[in-house]
């Protein structure tokens, strides 16, 4: 299916990934490395965070969405690296956590688990705006 979503994704289709889909979604992966899609230029690691008891929850600094984002970590991966052409939305910390390129949004945390829907209602209008 890396093939199908690579072609969705050539003819205009818009991505959001979340936690595994950001390592999915990326161009390197570690701890293990794995196959991925390559479509973000960035590098991350799986389960940086931490193990499954290590969860927690955070509000994240999202300037470019409004002010700040709830979000949930579940064994999450962090970007290790980014591209020059890849914008960082929301940050925890110092640290990115939300970043979009083109068509693509990667979050590395888990934005259903909350009852805030902005970075949903944000990916709809990303959506929009390529068709």
């Amino acid at each position: 299916w890396f093939e199908e979503l690579r072609a969705f994704h050539g003819r205009g289709g818009a991505l959001f990934g979340t936690c595994a889909g950001v390592i999915l979604l990326a161009r390197e992966v570690a701890n293990p490395p794995q196959p991925s899609l390559g479509l973000l230029d960035a590098a991350v690691e799986r389960n940086a965070f931490g193990r499954q008891v290590d969860s927690f929850e955070a509000r994240l600094s999202a300037p470019e969405l409004g002010g700040a984002v709830e979000a949930v970590f579940i064994r999450a991966p962090r970007f290790r690296s980014l591209g020059p052409d890849v914008d960082v939305l929301a940050r925890l910390g110092d640290e990115p956590a939300l970043v979009r390129q083109g068509r693509i949004l990667a979050g590395t945390f888990h934005p259903e688990l909350t009852a805030d829907d902005t970075i949903h209602r944000y990916f709809v209008q990303m959506t929009a705006e390529h068709r």
